[in-house]
């Protein structure tokens, strides 16, 4: 059984922080809001997609990648920066030493 749970603000207004639950709850991910065992609600993961976090950490290995192409070309625009962290990432995809960090 499951009941919202609600927190009042300040200014007397009621928002939803999760849900109470008896038992366990299932399909889907949980994240736990205020440290209790029962007081909990759906994660919703589905906004990032699942390579951002690990593709993030290397922006600044991207960002040097980008720099030497550029220095060898003659001209450049946006979209051949583009182009670069394409190619940076594509790259390190496919690369086989760490592929479990994208899987």
């Amino acid at each position: 059984m499951k009941q919202e749970v609600y927190k009042k603000d300040l200014q007397g207004n009621f928002y939803s922080i999760g849900e109470e639950w008896e038992g366990f709850p299932a399909n889907g991910l949980w994240y736990v809001k205020d440290n209790s065992r029962n007081c909990l609600t759906q994660a919703n993961f589905s906004l990032i997609p699942p390579f951002l976090p690990a593709l993030t950490i290397k922006s600044d290995e991207c960002a040097d990648y980008i720099n030497k192409q550029i220095e060898k070309a003659e001209r450049y625009s946006y979209v051949d920066c583009a182009k670069y962290a394409a190619e940076f990432y594509a790259e390190l995809l496919t690369k086989e030493t760490q592929p479990q960090l994208f899987l």
